[in-house]
């Protein structure tokens, strides 16, 4: 219990500043204070709508992404990396280093139990921090892309109006391949 306040404490002083510095991309949804899924699902519609009332009419492409596992894929030197690059060092950042270090799991099935194996990725589900460190680790996927996108959670949308549609599909492709790249390089 007195560890859930603790963490509690931190994640709000870290929000805060995340918040206050605009460090978390406006177009990364999910584990906000206001925000939620309908909101974005809404906006993707509306955008739709839009072009489909335009004078004339224009088709609109998307791609929609999701990391699986996405929690347990956060590797944890990308995201101290990731922290530090937006501010956070000395104390702050050693509280964080200590939530995500030396952290161990086993399985237990029908009453039998495997060795205990040290975890170097991944935030810890059901956290008060986790959901905010995940953010902070995806909050630059969307770097550099060519077409909107927004996100939620693990949850990616790309799409774009389609003036040529060998050019959308060319432009979204090479989207797809900025964010593979993305995953291969944190």
């Amino acid at each position: 219990m007195l560890e859930k306040l603790f963490e509690k404490m931190i994640y709000d002083s870290y929000y805060e500043y995340f918040s206050t510095n605009n460090i978390i991309n406006v177009i990364l949804s999910g584990f906000r204070s206001g925000d939620s899924c309908t909101n974005q699902l809404t906006v993707i519609v509306h955008e739709i709508l839009k072009s489909f009332d335009s004078s004339p009419t224009v088709d609109v492409r998307g791609v929609f992404l999701d990391i699986s596992k996405a929690f347990d894929r956060v590797w944890h030197d990308g995201l101290i990396y990731k922290l530090r690059s937006n501010g956070v060092e000395g104390k702050a950042l050693k509280i964080l280093q200590s939530f995500l270090t030396d952290r161990y799991q086993r399985v237990l099935l029908n009453g039998q139990s495997s060795n205990w194996e040290k975890i170097n990725a991944g935030v810890p589900q059901g956290s008060i921090l986790g959901p905010l460190l995940f953010l902070i680790y995806i909050n630059d996927i969307t770097n550099n892309l060519e077409n909107d996108a927004k996100l939620y959670a693990d949850d990616t949308c790309l799409f774009s109006e389609v003036s040529d549609p060998i050019l959308t599909a060319n432009s979204l492709s090479d989207d797809l391949s900025k964010i593979l790249q993305w995953a291969f390089n944190i």
